[in-house]
């Protein structure tokens, strides 16, 4: 009997350490710590993260609020902001591997006559961003124009009218143009006979539940409550104030959650989305603009980054509502998403040193 206690008591020292000392930290107890700590100290309101280890469960966390009194949750939806480009790029790639479109093809082929818009360039500089194309968001009478009137539901072919002259020659340089998804968005509806949202949920969302194309029929899972906040701390919640059929239909965003995120990013970067030869397309990176921490380069859809001395792929987000940021990296697979609930500059755009910590804890505790 004797024998069997200090068996017993020999056992607990080693699984749980020795007498008055606390039990290891758990990779799951670190990437909580990490989240909660970078919120608390560059006034994050609320966010969520994903890390998705190959062969693993998905760690999925919250952290703050979605409003007062009101916990963030792991399935309220969060915009994406410009990873929405991602999306609607991936979908048109997906066309390409199909044969239905090439990336040679002229953009004269389906807009052969739109103001500001040069028939001649080729899909491939609007895949790249490097079509010169002026940013339709950035029109000085845009946001007056979709918030005259918010409950009207703009048709793709009328946010056209907002594109200005082009700022450069196709190809002599990057611009992360809204112009470029836009006209994509729009083949892939020609081309398939369905809404870019329905397209992308049949042939891109297997699996995904919380993934939605913002105004393309009933969101799939309650929306998070976004905020703007002014330098002064002053909060606008934008949920309340400004989602409605206007905003969604001429932003043509993608809302998820931090672990749907997670999951595209798995199967587009590691997985079999798009074909090799696609893949290889994707992945081949031209000089940016260099405006993202981290960033060195856009490739199709997607950018690179160097944080860790890790070359890495994914994509980041902005609007006056919400900061995201996906990140591979290729020889793990390990993916790691972060959404927050508010502008990147009122929480210091945090999801930048969030998004990396959270990766070096998962290769360190892999």
């Amino acid at each position: 009997m004797n024998g069997l206690i200090l068996a017993l008591l020999s056992a607990c020292v080693a699984a749980c350490g020795a007498p008055g000392t606390e039990p290891a930290e758990t990779l799951a107890d670190r990437l909580n710590r990490i989240l909660a700590d970078s919120a608390a100290a560059n006034q994050v309101i609320g966010a969520q993260a994903a890390v998705l280890i190959p062969g693993k469960p998905l760690w999925v966390s919250v952290t703050g609020l979605n409003g007062p009194g009101d916990p963030m949750r792991p399935d309220l939806l969060i915009g994406t902001g410009s990873i929405s480009k991602m999306f609607t790029i991936v979908a048109a790639l997906t066309l390409i591997d199909r044969g239905v479109i090439r990336m040679d093809d002229q953009v004269g082929r389906w807009f052969p006559n739109t103001q500001n818009v040069d028939p001649a360039i080729r899909l491939e500089r609007l895949l790249q961003q490097t079509s010169g194309l002026a940013d339709y968001q950035a029109a000085p009478n845009y946001s007056q124009s979709i918030f005259a009137d918010p409950g009207r539901a703009w048709q793709p072919a009328e946010l056209l009218s907002f594109v200005g002259a082009p700022l450069f020659q196709p190809g002599a340089g990057w611009n992360a143009s809204n112009t470029n998804s836009l006209l994509l968005g729009m083949i892939v509806e020609r081309e398939s006979g369905l809404t870019l949202g329905a397209f992308m949920k049949r042939d891109l969302w297997a699996g995904l539940t919380s993934t939605w194309f913002g105004g393309d029929g009933a969101a799939p899972g309650p929306l998070a409550t976004q905020w703007s906040v002014d330098a002064a701390g002053n909060r606008t919640n934008y949920t309340e104030t400004f989602f409605g059929p206007a905003l969604f239909s001429s932003r043509r965003e993608v809302q998820t959650t931090a672990a749907d995120l997670a999951r595209f990013a798995e199967r587009l970067f590691g997985g079999d989305l798009l074909t090799p030869a696609t893949k290889a397309a994707m992945l081949t990176i031209v000089p940016d603009d260099g405006g993202i921490p981290g960033q060195t380069g856009g490739g199709l859809g997607i950018r690179r980054y160097n944080y860790l001395g890790r070359t890495l792929y994914g994509h980041s987000g902005g609007t006056p509502n919400a900061s995201s940021l996906v990140l591979f990296d290729p020889p793990t697979g390990i993916v790691v998403a972060v959404m927050v609930n508010q502008n990147g500059p009122s929480h210091r755009q945090s999801h930048f040193r969030i998004g990396p910590a959270l990766l070096q804890a998962a290769l360190a505790g892999n």
